[in-house]
């Protein structure tokens, strides 16, 4: 999997909230963040890869990385 920043405009923050998911690819992130937070695409300010191919561990619908 590919870590991903993702900055995103909120009601609940003066700045840009900043997240970083656990994802395929640039789309499939970004739907997470849309469907986890529930915000609209067009709130989405930038996304950005992370890094790629980090190792990752899976814990039920828990995702983080391995030590």
């Amino acid at each position: 999997m590919n870590k991903y920043r993702i900055k995103y405009r909120s009601d609940k923050f003066a700045h840009e909230a900043r997240v970083f998911i656990f994802a395929e690819n640039d789309f499939e992130a970004q739907q997470k963040v849309m469907d986890t937070y529930d915000i609209p695409k067009h709130w989405i300010t930038h996304v950005s890869l992370w890094r790629q191919n980090v190792n990752v561990k899976i814990d039920g619908e828990n995702i983080m990385e391995a030590a």
